[in-house]
């Protein structure tokens, strides 16, 4: 059996994502992050975790099931936060719907799906990334003092959620998932 590594996140609509894309832009021209340009804008309901590759369709089938019981919901984005040393993202005003929603996509997944079980439980802080790991230690409070007082607002109704899978060298969309019953 050979093993995939997977991501599943809300993806906001096409104008947040280019006002995200932007603010990963210029965290890579003037802090050389380019890390976070590696995914399109989103906010992670679970974090990239590693599954066999053969029980992707019993994924598929258990976010079929979880998306069709799910509302749509409202969120908010504001501002900006960090993880000191080198995490810089938009915030959400709202994070309840999400982390309700990530809760019951833990409890959805069986653990066997899991190829390291700490992966499945990891608990969340809905946000969306603009720079992250390869932000040099030693520019986080500047690039932070740049963002922090920066002010940011935008709305979208979460529609949907996708699945991410990693080909090796980047994140390509496997699947969406639209909340709600069809018709």
């Amino acid at each position: 059996m050979t093993r995939a590594l997977y991501l599943i996140a809300l993806v906001p609509p096409e104008e947040i994502r280019i006002d995200i894309k932007l603010f990963k832009e210029e965290m890579k021209s003037r802090f050389g992050a380019a890390h976070a340009l590696k995914l399109p804008a989103h906010i992670t309901l679970q974090m990239p975790f590693w599954m066999e590759r053969d029980n992707e369709i019993i994924l598929k089938e258990q976010l079929h099931a979880l998306a069709d019981a799910q509302k749509p919901f409202p969120v908010q984005l504001d501002g900006f936060g960090c993880f000191a040393p080198c995490v810089i993202f938009v915030g959400v005003a709202n994070p309840a719907p999400i982390v309700m929603l990530h809760s019951q996509l833990q409890q959805t997944f069986p653990s066997e799906l899991f190829v390291k079980g700490h992966e499945q439980h990891a608990e969340i802080h809905p946000h969306l990334t603009i720079a992250t790991r390869d932000l040099d230690k030693k520019d986080f409070p500047m690039a932070w003092e740049v963002f922090r007082s920066r002010h940011y607002a935008a709305s979208f109704i979460a529609q949907d959620f996708s699945l991410f899978k990693h080909n090796g060298k980047i994140w390509e969309t496997a699947q969406t998932f639209c909340f709600g019953k069809p018709g």
